[in-house]
């Protein structure tokens, strides 16, 4: 574990914490210097030195986080500061273990404790931390699904945030979270079908219970919204027939996810071309924007798109006419790479003839 210094700088041991931090502070982040093991150790033995005032410990430690992975041998130090009285502590531990990531392994069983440290602000940081060291630990994926029905709305976000971060190795959370799409907690089914969006294909069982949740007039919007855009993100295929019904919605915000998430199935959504080209005179910018964009993403067979397209480019808000022309340049690029493919077939089928 080593950082450069330059030897008229270090001479001589640190004599003082003080000069400790100052160096690791200063130097760590430049990346031009280096600092010997005894004097990391040091370091390391301060963490939970309570001679120290607080303001010094907590630098001492946020120095250790800035060294990252090279900074695991203070795993097990910062793991005890974890449950340090002085919440600044417990919050800079947990800081400073996201940052040194999935070496800092050994500290996960003290990260999910500190789900429950009675300081919001030191939770939030553990949820983060988890996600950072543990994104591929069954335990950490369930502390975190196990947080989403906290009765504190700062805790659930949080916890939300992280599984969000973990995305797809995440889906061992899928059967929790396709229960808290019926909750009658008012963020909890939005936040979930946000999740189940960032675990993404791996969590196409729950489609079927998506498309249910799309179709109940009785769900509040912004679930409805959350779960069109999780289908999108979920590459599911069999929901476009049912997202090309909800771009007649009266809720432009509705129109505009179902239209994206069509994008976000790409060329599989093929068949609802015609759909998404009417979406390009919708009342509402967002939603021609985003047939814009879905007619890119789906590509070489939205070549009949090509004459509405072309039209989109004069449309009124400039935002629809980037997309139309970001589109147009997709859809044609894909036409040209097609006959090119066409073209080098048939010259070596030729060749072969000959």
């Amino acid at each position: 574990m080593t950082l450069r210094v330059d030897n008229h700088f270090m001479t001589a041991p640190a004599k003082t914490s003080f000069m400790l931090i100052f160096v690791l502070l200063s130097l760590v982040s430049a990346s031009v210097h280096a600092v010997e093991d005894e004097q990391i150790d040091s370091l390391i033995e301060r963490v939970n030195d309570e001679s120290l005032d607080t303001g010094e410990r907590h630098s001492i430690i946020e120095a250790l986080g800035e060294m990252g992975p090279e900074a695991k041998e203070s795993v097990p130090a910062l793991a005890q500061a974890l449950k340090d009285p002085a919440a600044e502590i417990r919050l800079s531990a947990a800081s400073a273990l996201a940052k040194i990531g999935r070496e800092a392994k050994a500290a996960l069983p003290t990260l999910i404790e500190a789900l429950d440290d009675k300081d919001n602000w030191v939770c939030q940081s553990a949820t983060y931390a988890l996600s950072q060291v543990g994104p591929d630990e069954i335990t950490a994926i369930q502390a975190l699904s196990k947080l989403l029905k906290s009765d504190d709305a700062s805790r659930r976000a949080s916890a939300r945030y992280a599984l969000g971060l973990i995305g797809p190795p995440a889906e061992a959370a899928v059967p929790e979270l396709i229960r808290l799409l019926r909750d009658e907690n008012s963020d909890l089914p939005p936040s979930a079908a946000w999740v189940l969006g960032e675990i993404g294909p791996k969590a196409e069982e729950v489609v079927p219970r998506l498309l249910e949740i799309l179709k109940d007039d009785t769900v509040k919007l912004d679930t409805r919204v959350e779960v069109t855009h999780a289908l999108g993100k979920i590459r599911a295929h069999s929901a476009a027939p049912t997202l090309t019904a909800m771009m007649k919605d009266q809720s432009e915000e509705l129109r505009s996810a179902a239209v994206e998430s069509l994008g976000e199935i790409g060329s599989q959504a093929g068949e609802v071309i015609p759909e998404v080209i009417t979406a390009l005179s919708d009342d509402h910018w967002s939603v021609r924007r985003n047939a814009a964009v879905a007619l890119g993403r789906i590509g070489l067979r939205a070549e009949s798109a090509i004459p509405a397209l072309v039209k989109t480019l004069e449309d009124s808000d400039p935002h629809v006419q980037m997309a139309a022309s970001k589109a147009l340049e997709k859809i044609k690029g894909e036409i040209a790479n097609e006959a090119d493919a066409i073209r080098d077939e048939s010259s070596t089928t030729q060749a072969n003839e000959c």
